[in-house]
């Protein structure tokens, strides 16, 4: 988890650059629901939207439906021949 906050602590200054009526929204694709919404919280309680998904198919949806600013994902999701 260390690591994902290094990532958006670097990441910061552009994804508050977004006008104050919109904040920066973030694809969490997690398939761990504990580790889903800790992350969560901590990045909404940073002042970031947070879109959860657990599948690959569910992350798709939520990218091609919303404007996405950064995608933070687990490597090892179980889902094969999908392409994001």
């Amino acid at each position: 988890m260390s690591f994902i906050y290094i990532i958006m602590m670097a990441y910061r200054i552009d994804i508050n650059a977004r006008e104050e009526d919109n904040m920066a929204k973030i694809l969490l694709l997690e398939d761990d629901e504990s580790l889903n919404r800790g992350i969560s919280l901590k990045l909404e309680k940073e002042g970031y939207e947070v879109l959860n998904a657990s599948k690959v198919t569910d992350a798709e949806a939520l990218f091609h439906g919303n404007d996405i600013d950064l995608i933070i994902s687990d490597i090892m999701v179980e889902e094969e021949n999908v392409n994001i």
